[in-house]
């Protein structure tokens, strides 16, 4: 990701990337464009550079990521270029938690504290969660991943709708059933492609059966 839209209507830029020791710098417009000069603190601050050059930092909480253009398609889904340019978020090793992923989670209203504020969390859903209600539709709030299977409309596969699968995980001789959630693309060799959070720990597209002893495809499901 090399650009930020600005996601609220005023948005304060700062000297520093702190509340309490910073100076504003300037105040930003809703749908400004932002260029991407680094994260700090578990991205929770980005530091960005404006069209005018000013430098500064400011929460990434408030931004959105701009697309790859070779990513996306004129006609795709919002929530889809949205999800398209959180590519690559991933959980960070140890303790220490992304806290972009723990903002997907605050989406998810009845999870616990202790779970919205851990990347260790399984997300998928939360991650669904965030790019729905970003392109201005309710999701689910949920961050169980069948929640979606009665979401919206049932619909063909379509590239941008949303899937969703049951997995199947055997723990102590017993096979639980849990989900998983992601934006379809299309298929190859058989396999769904699919843009998805919590999927090797990241934001990434990833191929998944339709039907195997892991996983189930349910359908996808539109708006």
């Amino acid at each position: 990701m090399k650009y930020l839209t600005v996601n609220t209507h005023k948005l304060n830029l700062r000297d520093k990337p702190n509340l309490n020791t910073s100076t504003i710098v300037a105040v930003m417009n809703k749908g400004e464009h932002l260029k991407l000069l680094g994260f700090k603190n578990n991205f929770r601050w980005v530091k960005v550079e404006r069209p005018n050059g000013t430098i500064g930092y400011c929460s990434y909480k408030y931004c959105l990521g701009v697309p790859n253009p070779n990513d996306i398609r004129s006609y795709d889904y919002k929530w889809l270029k949205i999800a398209f340019a959180e590519l690559h978020t991933a959980e960070l090793r140890g303790p220490e938690d992304n806290n972009r992923i723990l903002t997907y989670l605050r989406t998810c209203e009845s999870l616990p504290d202790d779970m919205k504020n851990s990347d260790e969390t399984a997300w998928c859903s939360a991650f669904m969660n965030w790019c729905v209600e970003h392109a201005g539709y309710a999701g689910t709030d949920s961050a169980w991943a069948l929640s979606w299977k009665n979401w919206g409309q049932p619909a063909l596969k379509r590239r941008g709708r949303i899937a969703v699968f049951e997995r199947y995980v055997r723990q102590n001789g017993v096979t639980k059933t849990f989900g998983h959630v992601g934006f379809y693309l299309g298929m190859v060799d058989g396999k769904i492609l699919l843009l998805g959070g919590n999927q090797k720990d990241s934001v990434s597209v990833q191929l998944y059966p339709e039907d195997n002893q892991h996983y189930k495809f349910l359908g996808c499901r539109k708006a």
